[in-house]
C-alpha cells in the first residue's frame, strides 16, 4: 500500500499514481496480487475516516468499498488521519488512540486498500468546506465512488452531511454510498466503545468489537533486557513523557509478543506486567535480544 501526505495530493502525486496503478505488474504495482495487472478507467474509490483500531465496523465498511473498486475496475483507497480527529477536537474528553498509525495501517492494507492520504489534522484543515474538501478527492484523487458509514459528516463545523455529498455526487457523476453502521448485541461498535472496554481492562470485550485482540506498539518504547537467575525479562519505557495509545489498567496480563529475532519473525505466549509506562515481561532465553514489535492482548 503506497502511504501519500495531503501535500501529495494537492500536487496531484495521487492522481499520477492512480492513472499509473493498473499498468504496473506484480511487484511493481506494490499491492497485493489480486488487484495487480488489471485495467482500469482511471478512477479511485475512497473511503474517509479515522479508522482508529481499526474495528469490525471498519472492516465491514472497508470492505464494502473494495468490493465496490474491484466490480468498477477502480483504484481502493482511503482518507485517514494520524491520529483521530477527536484527539484535536475533543482534547480535554479524548481517551487515547486505541492503535498507532503504523498498525492502523498495516491492518488497512491486508484488508486490501492499494494507497492511503494520511492528513495531520490541524486548525487549518479544520477550516476547509465540505464542498472544496470533495472538489479536492474529485479532482487530484480521481474519485468516482464514495463509500463512508451513515451519518458522516465532513468540512468546516461538519456542514456537508449525507444530503450535501449526496448532491455533490450526483452533480459529478459519482456513486456514493452511506453504510449503516454495525451492531454488536443491541449496541453501536465504535472507537470509543473500544476504548472504554481497553481503559477498563475489559480486554475480551474489545477483541469481539475488533475482530482480533487489542495490539501494544512496541515501537513507542525502548527496551532493555535483564538476566536474573538465569531468566530473562524484557523491560519495555515509553520513549516520551507521553504514550499517545491508550494502555490497559495496570496489572499482570497474558499476552502475545511479536517480534524478530536475526531478520526471522517469532511470536511467543507470555504474562505481561503493565504500569502507565512501563512493560514488563519475561522473554525464553533463545529470544534475547529480538525486537519487540507489538504485544496482543
Amino acid at each position: 500500500m503506497k502511504i501519500f501526505s495531503w501535500d501529495d495530493v494537492l500536487t496531484s502525486k495521487v492522481k499520477e499514481f492512480i492513472n499509473n496503478f493498473y499498468t504496473r505488474q506484480g511487484a511493481d504495482s506494490g499491492v497485493p496480487g489480486n488487484a495487480a495487472g488489471l485495467l482500469t478507467e482511471g478512477g479511485s474509490a475512497l473511503t474517509v475516516g479515522g479508522f482508529d483500531g481499526p474495528h469490525r465496523g471498519h472492516r465491514a465498511l472497508c470492505a464494502s468499498v473494495i468490493k465496490e473498486a474491484k466490480n468498477r475496475s477502480l483504484v481502493p483507497g482511503l482518507i485517514t488521519f494520524t491520529r483521530s480527529p477527536r484527539s484535536f477536537k475533543q482534547k480535554a474528553d479524548y481517551e487515547g488512540d486505541i492503535s498507532t498509525l503504523r498498525l492502523r495501517l498495516k491492518v488497512l492494507e491486508e484488508w486490501g486498500f492499494a494507497f492511503a492520504v494520511v492528513i495531520d489534522f490541524s486548525a487549518d484543515f479544520s477550516k476547509m468546506e465540505g464542498y472544496e474538501f470533495l472538489c479536492v478527492l474529485k479532482d487530484l484523487c480521481a474519485m468516482r465512488f464514495f463509500g463512508v458509514g451513515e451519518g458522516f459528516r465532513c468540512g468546516r463545523n461538519h456542514a456537508a452531511g449525507e444530503d450535501e455529498i449526496s448532491s455533490f455526487a450526483q452533480e459529478h457523476g459519482i456513486v456514493c454510498s452511506f453504510m449503516p453502521l454495525q451492531v454488536e448485541s443491541g449496541t453501536r461498535i465504535s472507537s470509543s466503545l473500544v476504548r472504554r472496554y481497553v481503559r477498563s481492562g475489559k480486554l475480551n470485550e474489545a477483541k469481539e468489537l475488533l475482530g482480533y485482540p487489542f495490539q501494544i506498539d512496541c515501537f513507542q518504547f525502548d527496551t532493555k533486557f535483564e538476566e536474573k537467575a538465569g531468566r530473562v525479562h524484557a523491560l519495555l519505557t515509553a520513549k516520551t513523557d507521553e504514550i499517545l495509545q491508550l494502555l490497559p489498567p495496570s496489572g499482570l496480563y497474558p499476552v502475545r509478543i511479536f517480534a524478530s529475532l536475526s531478520g526471522q519473525d517469532i511470536c511467543f505466549d507470555t504474562d505481561v506486567h503493565t504500569d502507565s509506562s512501563v512493560l514488563r515481561q519475561e522473554v525464553p532465553a533463545v529470544y534475547k535480544n529480538c525486537l519487540f514489535d507489538r504485544i496482543g492482548f
